[in-house]
Formats: structure tokens, sequence, C-alpha cells
């Protein structure tokens, strides 16, 4: 469930992901990164005590994304300045490309727990 789907009585974000489902954890973490693997593995930690722990667990499970799991996210995401999501676009050298997707889920994350 996205986080916007919580129901209004769950007090925050990492209360509502320490007790969703595994189903529903996972879809929480979706809109963060699209890799099944990443959103799998920090589901199944679960519980985190803090924020903080969260944040740095997701973190840790992200930095050996492979090609295939890159090319797949960011195919369900448009570049910067690309309008139209599923257009061929010029992809950065792999590594940036890993860097960039691991650090925007770490963001989104971010912004969920914050909000």
């Amino acid at each position: 469930m996205p986080f916007e789907d919580v129901p209004t009585d769950a007090p925050d974000f990492l209360t509502a992901f320490n007790t969703a489902s595994r189903r529903d954890a996972e879809a929480m973490l979706r809109p963060c990164a699209d890799i099944p693997r990443w959103y799998n593995e920090v589901a199944a930690a679960r519980p985190f005590t803090t924020a903080g722990e969260l944040l740095s667990f997701a973190e840790l499970a992200a930095p050996d994304f492979t090609e295939a799991e890159i090319d797949a996210a960011l195919a369900h995401h448009p570049h910067p300045g690309d309008q139209s999501a599923g257009t061929e676009t010029q992809l950065p050298p792999r590594e940036e490309a890993a860097a960039q997707l691991r650090d925007t889920a770490i963001l989104r994350l971010e912004g969920l727990l914050d909000a």
C-alpha cells in the first residue's frame, strides 16, 4: 500500500511500514526504487526502531544493483528533461545510473519518513 493509502490513524511512515503486511511494506517502498530485490530485502529486515536505522539499511541494500535492475527501474521513470516515460533516452554511464538510482531511492524514503 502506498503511504498515501495508510489509514489516517497511523502515526507515521515508520510505524505504518513496520506494522504493514510484507506485501504492503514492499508496495510502500516501490515508489522509492522499483527494484524487487531491494524492496524485498528492506521489507524483510523490519522492524526498524528509528528512521535512521531504516535509511541506513536501505542504503546498504542498494549499492550492488545489476544492469538489468537499473534498466528496469529507470524504464518506469522519465529521465530529467524527458516528458514521456518509456521513450528511449541516452542513459548515463552504468555506475552513475546506479548511484543516481540509489540516491533517489534514499531521498524518496527520507521524504516519506519526514511526511
